[in-house]
């Protein structure tokens, strides 16, 4: 009996087969032929292949080690890898909604897709799962699962220089900052935030979270870590013996007149508990904290000097004295003019050795001026607090490869992850843990996603090999004209087009190497 049809074989018989032969199981179909792919259809489902054997070949090992809540179940079918890359690939393929999810990848090529990715060839599954499936066992795994995965990632692209753009000087760019999440009208858990309308009287329920990733100028914008904002169930006075008798259907009344009594979660509280964790995760590193005015304060700023941190904040109101002493001080001080680029002016001041309740700091101010193709003009003014010494010959970089960078967690993270196809506010789970591991597997999903299309992966691929196209590797975004029709037809080929074993086996050895900017 040849190889092939020894490893054919052996998937009928549901034996666990990796390397060569778990590839070649799954690319083989029900009646042992092989499921040819359309052929105006790309296979750059090829491209997520690559960049997981490439940068992260110990996933599924890792996957295989959590403990699956269901082991004992009489019913288990799915591997808890299996399901696991099945919820990553709703939001590789950006699904939007588990309902629409379960419409998108009911084609047999689908499945073989997601049986070699998860590794699960030589399993015997012959049927797709279900959402509802997935949804069940995310509601019974701790989030510590899937924050150490991320954290084993990150450790990952460390070591393999894959982030060193995100470095300022000696230190790492982390942006920190709070984004909301889900929104219901009545109370979804005991650990739900909670505001009321003062005209209305009417109460919302949120959930929300405090990000933090690691941001380059060139556009990274890696989640490092993820601290769910919530009302613990002892802290709650919405959430005492009335919340736990009654549940999401009780009466509110209550919750009205102990709501302005309470003091509930909030991102200054999420965020020391995280940059405890941080520093813990990763004593080595030396951060530089990036945030907006809400962190400009006594306790961060103290915080960051006992880790060994460093920090550029916005400045606002918050601190009225300060800033006025600051005002006062840039008002004198040496004006230095930028050109970044054509069109755009930057007046740029420091002023040294303010202090802030005995933390000595110093202030940074930047007056960009841009003049459009009309001749219109524009002026906006920014201004930060940090503990690196300005120099005049520096103000530019550090304000533009420093304090502006806090933007890049807004645009390339949360616009992204809400906006452009993760819909990270949707409620893809509500029960139990579901909606935190949802949310910190669209992180880990995210990382992929820019290591596939921020490098050369594409040209790995067979097709794009044997066309020889002429000149250098062409960026992603100039292949597709947009990532909306990259991730169109990234979809279409987890649909209808099987994967090859071939593309895995016979490329041997590669490199994937950093292409373009955002």
């Amino acid at each position: 009996m040849v190889e092939g049809e020894q490893t054919v074989e052996a998937a009928k018989q549901g034996d666990n087969v990796v390397g060569r032969e778990d590839h070649q199981a799954a690319c083989e179909n029900g009646e042992g032929g092989r499921a040819e792919p359309l052929k105006d259809i790309e296979d750059l489902a090829g491209i997520i292949r690559l960049t997981g054997k490439k940068l992260f070949p110990w996933l599924n090992k890792e996957l295989g080690e959590v403990y699956d809540p269901r082991r004992d179940h009489p019913s288990r079918i799915y591997p808890l890898t299996y399901l696991v890359w099945m919820v990553m690939l709703m939001f590789v393929t950006q699904s939007g909604s588990r309902r629409q999810y379960d419409f998108d990848k009911d084609t047999e090529a689908f499945l073989l897709n997601l049986l070699v990715l998860s590794g699960s060839a030589g399993a015997g599954i012959t049927t797709m799962a279900k959402a509802e499936t997935a949804d069940d066992l995310l509601q019974k795994i701790d989030p510590a699962v899937f924050h150490s995965l991320r954290r084993l990632m990150v450790y990952a692209l460390i070591r393999c220089k894959r982030l060193n753009s995100c470095k300022y000087v000696n230190c790492w760019r982390l942006v920190a900052d709070g984004t909301g999440l889900y929104t219901y009208k009545k109370r979804h858990c005991p650990n739900c935030l909670t505001k009321r309308n003062s005209k209305t009287g009417e109460i919302t329920y949120y959930h929300n979270v405090l990000e933090f990733k690691l941001v380059s100028p060139d556009g990274f914008a890696i989640s490092l870590d993820s601290e769910f904002i919530i009302n613990k169930e002892s802290e709650a006075g919405l959430d005492g013996d009335d919340a736990a008798g009654e549940g999401p259907d009780r009466d509110d009344e209550v919750f009205k007149d102990k709501a302005e009594k309470v003091k509930q979660d909030c991102e200054l509280k999420a965020f020391h508990r995280a940059a405890k964790r941080i520093k813990e995760e990763w004593p080595q590193m030396r951060f530089l904290l990036l945030g907006d005015a809400i962190f400009a304060n006594a306790k961060v700023m103290a915080l960051c000097r006992k880790y060994n941190w460093h920090y550029c904040l916005s400045l606002k109101d918050n601190l009225p004295k300060f800033k006025t002493e600051a005002e006062a001080s840039l008002a004198k001080a040496k004006q230095t003019l930028h050109v970044p680029e054509s069109g755009v002016t930057q007046k740029l001041r420091c002023v040294e050795n303010l202090s802030h309740r005995g933390i000595l700091n110093h202030v940074l101010s930047c007056e960009e001026t841009v003049t459009g193709k009309d001749g219109a003009t524009g002026t906006t003014r920014f201004l930060w607090v940090t503990d690196l010494r300005p120099t005049h010959e520096g103000l530019a970089r550090l304000a533009n490869k420093a304090g502006r960078q806090r933007w890049k967690i807004e645009n390339q993270g949360f616009n992204t992850q809400k906006n452009n196809g993760y819909n990270i506010e949707h409620g893809y789970g509500v029960k139990g843990h579901a909606w935190e591991n949802y949310y910190l597997i669209a992180q880990i999903v995210h990382i992929i996603a820019q290591m596939a299309t921020r490098t050369d992966a594409i040209h790995k691929l067979p097709s794009r090999r044997i066309a020889k196209r002429p000149g250098s590797p062409r960026p992603l975004l100039e292949l597709f004209g947009s990532m909306k029709n990259f991730v169109k037809r990234l979809a279409e080929a987890f649909r209808y087009c099987p994967p090859t074993w071939r593309d895995i086996v016979e490329l041997g050895d590669f490199q994937l190497r950093h292409l373009y900017s955002t």
